[in-house]
This record gives C-alpha cells, structure tokens and sequence, in this order.
C-alpha cells in the first residue's frame, strides 16, 4: 500500500470547485427526492391515488434502487472515472425528476421516481470519493462538511419551494409552460427542478479527476472481498461508528417524515406554513451544523486524537434533549426556537461520520465503502425511521401524541449514537495514522 504524496492532489482552486459543484448535485438531490412530500394532496387529488399508493412512491419507489445500485456504482468508482458517474447519474435522475412532472397515472409516476433513484445512486459513492482524494486528511473533514451540509440546504430548500407551491395552487391549479402546455402545479414544480438541474450535469464535465495512487495489484484485487476482510479486522472501529450514524439515520428520516405532520397536527398550522417556517430553520441551521461542526474539531484536532468522533458524540448528547424540549413545546414558536439549535448540532455529524470512515479505509475501497454506508443507513434508515415514530404513535401515544413519539426516537437514537461515537474515537485515530502512513 502507498501513500498519496501531495504533488498527486489537485490545486486547492479545483479540489474546492469539485466541493462546489458536488455541494450542488447534492443539494439538487434532495430537493428532487423530498419535494414530493408536501405536494401529497394535489397529486393524491389528481391522480386518485390512496395513502398507501402515495407511501410507496414517497418512500420504497425511490429508496429500492438508491440503495441497491449504490453497491455497484461504489465498484465503479473504484475504477472508472467518477465525474462521469456523477455526470450520467445527475442527467437520468434529472430527466426522471421531469418525467415526474408528465405523469399521469401512478404506474407512470412510479416509473418516474424509480429514475430519480437509479440516477442519485450513482452520486454519493462517487462525490465521497473524489472528496477523499482530492484533500490531504487534515483539509479532508471540513470539505465532506460542506458537501454533507448540502442535504439539509436542499431539503430545507424543498420545504420552502414546496410550501409556494401549495399557496400558488389556491390561487391557481394550472399553469403554461413552454413546449409541454397546460400542466397541473404540481406537475410544473417537477418539471422546472428537473429541467433545471440538469444545469449540475453541465457543471459536473468540469470537474477536476484526481489521480489514484496504489499498486496495480492492489487495483486488481477483488475490492468487496479485501474490504470486507478491512472491516472485519478493524470491527472496533467500524461496527460502533456505522451502528451510530444508521441510529442517526433512524432519527434523521423519522424526522424529514414526520416533523410537518408534528406541526400541522400539534399546533393547527396549514403545509404552506410550516414549508415557509421550519424549511426556513431547517435550511440555515440544518446547514449550518456540519460546518460548525468541522470549525469546532479543526480547532481542537491538535489537542485531542480523532477529533472527528469525539466531536459528534458531543453533538450527538445535546441532539436529543433539544429535540425533546422542541417536541414538547407548547407553542410552533417555542417549537422553532428550540429547533434552531437542535438542529445545528443534529447535523453536525453528518460531514464528520464519513470523513472519519473514509480516513480508516484504504484508499482504493473509499468508493465501495461510501456505498456500503450509505446501503445501511439509507436502507435502515429509511425503512425503520419514519415505521418506529408511526408504531409509537399508532400503538402507545394515539395520534395526537406524535410529538411525544418523536421525542421518544430522538431521546433512544441519539444518546446511544452518542456513546458509540465515543467508543469508535480511540481505536479510530490509530487506525487512521496507519492508513496515512501506508500500513493499516
């Protein structure tokens, strides 16, 4: 194994133009994949569609093959040239967006939202590579940071865009556009965040593609099965740091599916409010977490090994009281207020996480390990998230205790995310020393 020696890394002008441009294609992402949550009733109203039916293209018609194919676009990423992944994947998810838009039947839309999910499968595998090996470690934290901080941007994006919408459509349910016509609000939303993503697609050609620097052999070598032996040697660090952040998981879709229906229901507020006011929180706090929480760990890193992790076990303990004080708040303003700062420190671990698993992965696996993270988190994460707060509710609290069902996940994942962080930090920093050095 060899070390990447820095005249191998790309300027810092283009390491940080290929952030930027990744920073967009997540944000582009997200906005793409949640949007639909909030336009639930017009679609369920023009389409005749049942809650179930809607539940299937929200959730599993997106999250099938964004987890699945995940796998073998980390195997690519391992080998091809990742700026084209990221190129074909953000021009499909696009195009899939748009069909969304012309859909009109729910086989059609069912179609359309497994397209966005085969595109974005191609990104986060390959934009966690680049990433890696575009920076030295000790730039490496703060840019997955700003990438990372992307998919609370774009879903606090979402929620605004999505709360205009439904006031756009009392006011009017049709609109003209060029070329295509007449088409329902709704339909015209998907439309131009399609057609206008596709401006990432452009942007991703220029993308700088660092070199790789390892052995032929070891670039020959069957990449799942020499990972797998990486991971289960180094079981210490790996099983409580990826048990901790599928936990955040669990936390972090429970809440982007749930927290609207936590205000509506608790404090009478219409969709459209609650896009403008908690997208609004969610988009500069949620945001702002990740590079908060990169600022904080760059500062203390000469004091303190693996900063990265002790960093996020902090977060990761103030997470759920704050969320639990913002659930329980007797009024939506209180609610926001105490959001403000649950949110900023929730996201803090989203950049961290996976520049402290990329940093203790060989450097020709960091594609194929970014797939396998997301494959747990995103497969965990969005099945058991949104099911364990909807149990809670159906099962303990009625449906007029959501909060409290929400507050219960929050107070059970983040505190165990929490203490498993901190149990990953040690042998985490000597893993990573030896990985830099060129002996894991």
């Amino acid at each position: 194994m060899t070390t990447r020696s820095s005249d191998a890394l790309p300027s810092p002008l283009a390491a940080w133009w290929t952030v930027a441009v990744l920073f967009a294609a997540y944000m582009v992402s997200f906005v793409d994949r949640v949007v639909i949550g909030l336009l639930v009733e017009p679609i369920k109203a023009d389409l005749s569609l049942t809650d179930t039916e809607f539940a299937l293209l929200q959730g599993m018609a997106f999250a099938i093959l964004y987890t699945v194919l995940g796998l073998p676009f980390g195997w690519m990423a391992d080998r091809y040239p990742r700026r084209w992944l990221v190129t074909i994947g953000s021009a499909v998810w696009c195009v899939a967006t748009a069909a969304c838009g012309l859909a009109n039947s729910f086989t059609h839309l069912l179609l359309a939202r497994l397209g966005v999910g085969a595109g974005e499968a191609a990104l986060p595998p390959s934009a966690v590579s680049l990433i890696s090996d575009s920076f030295p470690p000790h730039r490496r934290t703060l840019a997955m940071s700003v990438y990372t901080a992307a998919s609370s941007i774009g879903a606090g994006a979402a929620l605004l865009l999505g709360g205009t919408v439904i006031a756009i459509v009392a006011q009017s349910p049709h609109y003209a556009l060029p070329v295509v016509g007449q088409v329902a609000s709704w339909q015209a939303v998907f439309l131009i965040v399609g057609v206008g993503g596709l401006t990432v697609t452009a942007l991703a050609l220029t993308i700088a593609e660092p070199r790789r620097e390892w052995r032929a052999a070891a670039a020959r070598d069957d990449q799942g099965t020499s990972l797998w032996r990486h991971l289960q040697v180094h079981s210490a660090v790996f099983a409580p740091l990826v048990t901790a952040m599928v936990l955040y998981a669990i936390l972090a879709y429970g809440l982007l599916g749930w927290v609207p229906a936590f205000f509506i229901r608790t404090y009478g507020m219409s969709a459209s409010e609650v896009g403008f006011q908690y997208g609004a929180v969610l988009l500069v706090f949620g945001g702002g977490g990740g590079l908060a929480g990169a600022a904080v760990a760059a500062r203390i890193g000469r004091r303190l090994g693996s900063a990265e992790l002790v960093v996020c076990a902090g977060a990761a303990a103030l997470t759920g009281p704050l969320m639990a004080l913002a659930f329980a708040a007797p009024t939506q303003g209180l609610a926001l207020a105490w959001f403000a700062p649950g949110l900023l420190t929730y996201t803090v671990p989203s950049g961290l996480a996976i520049a402290a698993m990329q940093s203790a992965v060989p450097t020709q696996h960091r594609g194929m390990a970014a797939a396998l993270y997301y494959l747990l988190i995103g497969l965990l994460g969005m099945t058991l998230g949104p099911l364990s707060v909807a149990l809670l509710t159906d099962h303990v609290f009625g449906a007029v205790g959501l909060r409290w069902s929400l507050a219960a996940v929050a107070m059970t994942c983040a505190p165990i995310a929490a203490l498993l962080f901190y149990r990953a930090a040690r042998p985490h920093e000597m893993l990573a020393e030896r990985i830099h050095s060129g002996t894991p």
